[in-house]
């Protein structure tokens, strides 16, 4: 029971790594997006709609395939913690596979949905050699965003969105192209309140280039809780069908 535990927490710190993405690796401290919380606020003046969304997903859909380094930090009383990150790789179709770098024994582990549709994983170190068969709907695949592995591409994070529009809730959308503390290129923000919800849910920084985005911050209570960091991505590399199985 105890292997399995340790492999189920393996697959979930995997899984947390396939948000987002960014065209370089910026130095930026999950505090800095505490500090600028407001400013994004400040900056997000237009109202939202689903044709704009549909424009970022039109966008994500032409990579073939990608991979790139996804940093992951979660808040808990207060203080951001470094939840580690992996190396992701995504091609067309739905194939993905994450790889688990951390200085536990979380390091090494890997999730991956191969060319025959089914999602697997398996643990680092000691564990490697135990493989395990996951649903798409496991709790296993649930984020500390909230997402799900299976729909975390990202044409199906837009499409996230644009379900909370849809089903009642806001956003808004920076008029142009702006400029943040955050990065030191000019972001398009995005800033979504789901149905029901008082205050802020989730906002997205993104590249006004690729469409891609640079930064995904989940927020509870009115506050940032979660947020990805995606960096070093390469596009339309050829990757193999086969480099997914696992």
């Amino acid at each position: 029971m105890k292997v399995f535990d340790k492999l189920q927490s393996a697959a979930i710190f995997a899984v947390a790594a396939t948000l987002l993405f960014s065209v370089a690796a910026y130095a930026m401290a999950p505090t800095d997006v505490d500090d600028n919380v407001e400013a994004l606020k400040s900056l997000a003046k237009t109202p939202l709609h689903t044709e704009f969304l549909d424009s970022l997903k039109g966008a994500s859909g032409r990579f073939q395939d990608y991979q790139c380094f996804c940093k992951l930090y979660t808040k808990k009383d207060g203080r951001w913690k470094d939840a580690g990150g992996a190396q992701f790789a995504y091609k067309f179709r739905n194939l993905f596979k994450a790889v688990i770098k951390s200085s536990d024994y979380r390091n090494g582990s890997v999730v991956a949905r191969g060319p025959e549709g089914v999602i697997r994983g398996a643990g680092g170190g000691t564990l490697r050699f135990m493989k395990m068969t996951l649903q798409p709907d496991s709790r296993t695949l649930k984020l500390p965003t909230g997402y799900s592995l299976a729909d975390s591409d990202f044409v199906s994070l837009y499409e996230a969105l644009k379900t909370s529009l849809k089903g009642g809730g806001s956003g808004f959308v920076s008029p142009s192209a702006v400029t943040t503390k955050l990065f030191p290129d000019p972001v398009t923000v995005l800033l979504v309140t789901k149905p029901g919800a008082a205050s802020v849910s989730e906002a997205a920084i993104v590249d006004p280039k690729t469409k891609a985005p640079i930064l995904w911050t989940v927020f509870k209570d009115g506050q940032p809780s979660a947020l990805v960091l995606f960096q070093d991505v390469q596009v339309n590399k050829g990757l193999d069908d086969s480099s997914f199985s696992l």
